[in-house]
């Protein structure tokens, strides 16, 4: 089916420049504004690290006159959680210790104060016959904690102890930032229009054609291209939308009106609420835009889940970062040729699917099997990066010129919804089995990889004008 409006449109595009030096200007501006938004999103891994902790026994710390974390040498420090913490296999409690009089304790071995010193500091190891006298047999819950300051001196949860039951506290200053990113993208999508240069393809949609045809000759300027009259380009951008969209106004007069009319505060809010009821009103429309909202909730959550999932499988936070930073950069560059080759739909398909195979393949490997897990953490993010990525163009090409944008936005506001629960995902979920996480993350991707097969592939095809276009395609 030949699409008029965009022959036209791309044809003025071409006369200005379509991959030249203003379209490179605006990619490297909108590039280097997500640096600084990447570092934000990372730096919440190092801030909100768990390190290792124990409960901090206060009564032992009174009795002896002598224990104050901040005078003992490291090794005094583990000596005190061998006598005061449950151990559990290989590993030593995190929420309590031995409810005992610790009075009882130091006299049972010394009856001198200082020979009490020495014996903690020195690190002699005394709980065998305690153990076996049944005299550390009750336990309680930690009001204060100990954390090992080997990795970092302090972070969010070393600073608010956010262990234990309050756990979730942390999951939830996570989210906060996630929320902060969904407010944002409903508040500043407004603002900015102010920055960056609107769509002249949008703008001569809206029968805005002089406003699209300033933007192609400031376009064609710094390209360095000579554009015809103006009066030649706004027919170019215009015929065929007006074709399109001339009953919505009877005559040239009534059309002025509507184009010069005072504009009020609301009025965006009232074209936003219009434009998102499009998008699901008809039934073709209703299907891609929820499909399209599950993959960009799927891909975000897979995505920032894989980021923060390293205290999961117990990795190193550094490493982990470098790896998943260091599997970014040739993921986004060695699909490109492929997803041209197969299609948008397949190229989605595939790479979730191979995604989720990684992160089932977590359940399979044991847990002290770290660096295993590393690899297969970043390999699913190794598919997951490009996928997400690819969701902006795919569904940029699903969804008409008059509510292109409003998709993306609404899709990217799904998508941040799948990052606020991420985090309670990783924590809660993270407590009851280190691969519960994934697991979680992998079905996702699997679903959302099936999804796509119902959705059309759109690889060299022409950019949809009206829902009118959409909603006569072959079902």
């Amino acid at each position: 089916m030949t699409n008029e409006s965009d022959e036209g449109f791309d044809a003025a595009l071409e006369l200005a420049g379509s991959w030249c030096r203003w379209q490179k200007r605006i990619f490297v501006i909108a590039s280097c504004s997500q640096i600084f938004s990447a570092i934000h999103a990372i730096l919440a891994v190092f801030l909100s690290f768990t390190p290792d902790h124990w409960c901090h026994v206060e009564s032992l710390e009174k009795e002896s006159g002598v224990l104050e974390v901040d005078k003992l040498n490291q090794s005094s420090i583990y000596y005190l959680r061998n006598i005061t913490i449950p151990r559990y296999g290989d590993e030593w409690a995190k929420c309590e210790y031995y409810n005992h009089s610790y009075t009882s304790l130091l006299n049972h071995h010394h009856q001198d104060q200082h020979q009490q010193q020495d014996l903690l500091l020195s690190g002699t190891n005394f709980t065998h016959s305690t153990n076996t006298n049944n005299t550390l047999t009750t336990t309680a819950s930690c009001n204060s904690w100990v954390y090992d300051d080997s990795v970092f001196t302090s972070t969010l949860v070393t600073e608010f102890n956010l262990v234990c039951d309050r756990r979730w506290m942390m999951a939830t200053v996570q989210a906060s930032y996630m929320s902060g990113l969904l407010i944002g993208s409903l508040v500043m999508g407004q603002l900015s229009d102010r920055v960056m240069p609107e769509s002249p393809r949008w703008l001569a949609s809206q029968q805005r054609e002089e406003e699209a045809v300033k933007i192609l000759q400031d376009i064609a300027k710094t390209n360095g291209r000579t554009l015809p009259s103006q009066q030649h380009l706004i027919k170019l951008v215009s015929t065929s939308y007006h074709k399109k969209t001339r009953g919505d106004y009877p005559d040239d007069i009534t059309r002025a009106k509507y184009n010069n009319k005072r504009r009020h505060w609301y009025d965006g809010v009232v074209e936003c609420a219009r434009s998102q009821l499009t998008l699901v009103r008809t039934p073709i429309m209703r299907r891609r835009a929820l499909i399209c909202f599950y993959l960009w909730f799927a891909a975000a959550s897979v995505y920032y889940g894989l980021i923060f999932s390293g205290g999961n499988i117990k990795a190193d936070p550094f490493l982990m970062i470098l790896i998943s930073g260091l599997v970014e950069l040739p993921s986004s560059a060695i699909f490109i040729h492929p997803i041209k080759k197969f299609g948008r739909r397949a190229g989605t398909c595939g790479m979730f699917m191979a995604s989720a195979l990684c992160l089932f393949a977590i359940l399979a490997v044991p847990e002290d099997m770290t660096m295993v897990n590393i690899c297969l953490v970043n390999l699913g993010k190794f598919f997951t990066t490009p996928v997400f990525q690819l969701q902006y163009v795919y569904t940029s090409e699903l969804f008409p010129t008059t509510v292109r944008n409003m998709a993306v936005g609404t899709c990217s506001m799904v998508a941040r919804i799948g990052c606020v629960i991420t985090p309670y995902i990783l924590t809660l979920l993270g407590d009851v089995h280190y691969a519960l996480p994934s697991t979680v993350f992998a079905v996702f991707a699997m679903s959302a990889g099936l999804l796509t097969l119902l959705l059309p592939e759109t690889t060299n095809a022409l950019l949809p004008e009206t829902t009118e276009e959409i909603e006569a395609m072959i079902k």
